[in-house]
């Protein structure tokens, strides 16, 4: 009895804890299909705060906003001439960065291209700023990917030049880095993100299939992540956590685009490709946004290969990729009582099983997920099985025997 009456009190306490730490499952599409001719969105970005997607348009320029139910709203008008690629949500700021490049640059390689990027107000959508930084530097422009320190200033890769752009929160610019080894044939700079606790910057180069460590405050000391794979990315978003990067990208020289995560042991001295999971390439996916901090991110498709068409492509899609799934609901108290108090009475099998489940679970499946989110969840036994099923699908290394027993570990716990 006092046994039944600890576990009723461990469970109580855990139903306590605020359910918006944990994502509802269903709360979050498979695939958002959003309708509006001919916008061909390459970025991408979440605001929470409205629960929307904010994207760009490469033929359109200008910024949109996207909810689950695919219903596509102009927040803000571009600049003629300008596509827009690269998209940030500030919500410390209440505002969207918005890269903004001429597309003929990659047709026409005497073109000089654009190096532009804009901000606007999140709920209004009026222009903060808008700043050309062109003429800065003599080389053919790409304004790519952007990204934003804790500061509120702005960096932005320029994919022909191998050029990093810094712009102040008053839309000041100037040259923050220029490196031969980002100047690369084809694409050269692309993804970038900023690392809060390290104040520094990732930078992609996509053509050569490698990431760069660079600190804000000294950036002439960027380093090379040493990685276990060439990764040749396009858009990426570090986690909540700063040791997980999720990336579209091609491993190894593949043609096919992948949806990846990278993760460090060493503060970006080095990363692992530790999961993949297909990407629909004939789509063109081009970047993502990080929706749940545990690991949900959803992938853009461009479609470049329609873009100019007639007539022009009717929709786009918004795909969910999962490289964790503590999504479940929390079970109900009474079922999730029974269930415990029931499983407590098979002490010795359960002890057995429970010492291999323990160590498969932190084997096999704390490469995507916290233990901790793990350890957190509360699920049946029918749900748990859903839920390795589809680690299964994504990736998870499990023989059938395995799979029974982290499904039973984790469903008697």
């Amino acid at each position: 009895m006092l046994k039944r009456i600890l576990i009723a009190i461990v469970l109580a306490a855990a139903l306590a804890l605020p359910l918006a730490l944990y994502a509802q499952e269903d709360e979050f599409p498979e695939m958002v299909l959003a309708a509006y001719p001919g916008l061909h969105p390459e970025g991408i970005d979440w605001d929470a705060e409205r629960g929307v997607f904010v994207v760009g348009s490469i033929p359109e320029g200008g910024v949109f906003t996207v909810a689950d139910d695919g219903t596509v709203t102009r927040l803000a008008e571009g600049h003629e001439g300008l596509g827009s690629t690269g998209v940030h949500v500030d919500a410390e700021r209440n505002r969207v960065l918005v890269t903004m490049p001429d597309f003929t640059a990659t047709q026409d390689p005497e073109a000089t291209g654009a190096a532009a990027l804009a901000a606007y107000d999140l709920d209004t959508g009026e222009e903060l700023f808008f700043v050309d930084l062109t003429d800065l530097d003599p080389g053919r422009d790409f304004a790519n990917d952007v990204a934003v320190d804790a500061e509120g200033n702005a960096y932005f890769t320029t994919s022909f030049s191998g050029v990093i752009y810094r712009v102040d929160p008053e839309g000041n610019g100037e040259i923050f880095l220029a490196a031969d080894e980002f100047a690369v044939e084809g694409f050269g700079l692309n993804g970038i993100d900023y690392h809060p606790e390290g104040n520094y910057l990732l930078v992609a180069v996509a053509g050569s299939g490698s990431i760069y460590k660079v600190p804000v405050d000294d950036p002439e000391s960027y380093t090379q992540v040493t990685l276990d794979a060439s990764v040749s990315i396009d858009g990426m978003v570090l986690g909540a956590d700063g040791n997980r990067l999720y990336a579209v990208a091609s491993v190894d020289g593949a043609q096919a685009r992948e949806i990846v995560m990278l993760t460090t042991e060493d503060d970006w001295a080095s990363a692992t490709v530790a999961a993949r999971q297909e990407a629909q390439s004939e789509l063109s996916p081009t970047t993502l946004a990080l929706r749940d901090p545990g690991g949900i991110v959803y992938v853009t498709h461009a479609k470049f290969g329609e873009i100019g068409s007639d007539p022009p492509v009717e929709t786009f899609e918004i795909q969910r990729f999962d490289f964790f799934d503590m999504t479940g609901d929390t079970a109900p108290a009474e079922e999730a009582t029974e269930e415990m108090t029931e499983e407590a009475t098979e002490e010795a099998a359960g002890e057995e099983m429970g010492a291999t489940g323990d160590q498969l679970v932190n084997e096999r499946c704390t490469v995507c997920h916290t233990r901790e989110r793990i350890d957190m969840a509360q699920k049946s036994r029918e749900e748990w099985a859903a839920t390795v099923d589809r680690m299964i699908g994504n990736g998870a290394q499990l023989s059938p025997e395995e799979r029974e027993i982290v499904i039973e570990y984790l469903a008697s716990r």
